[in-house]
């Protein structure tokens, strides 16, 4: 998933379980800059784990 998401400095992400995941935060914020990535089901070693990574694959790019 984060792998097909754009990279955009801009971009205000969400992360978080299925509370965070069911909400259109663009919408309520009124910001076309937020982006929900969250996962039903989810803890914080799963968020943490795919927030390494993705971090880990911008410092090679």
């Amino acid at each position: 998933m984060f792998e097909e998401m754009e990279n955009n400095n801009n971009l205000i992400v969400f992360l978080g379980d299925s509370i965070i995941e069911s909400a259109n935060w663009d919408e309520l914020f009124n910001n076309p800059n937020i982006v929900n990535r969250c996962i039903s089901g989810d803890k914080t070693e799963g968020v943490l784990t795919r927030t390494i990574h993705r971090a880990d694959k911008s410092r090679k790019a």
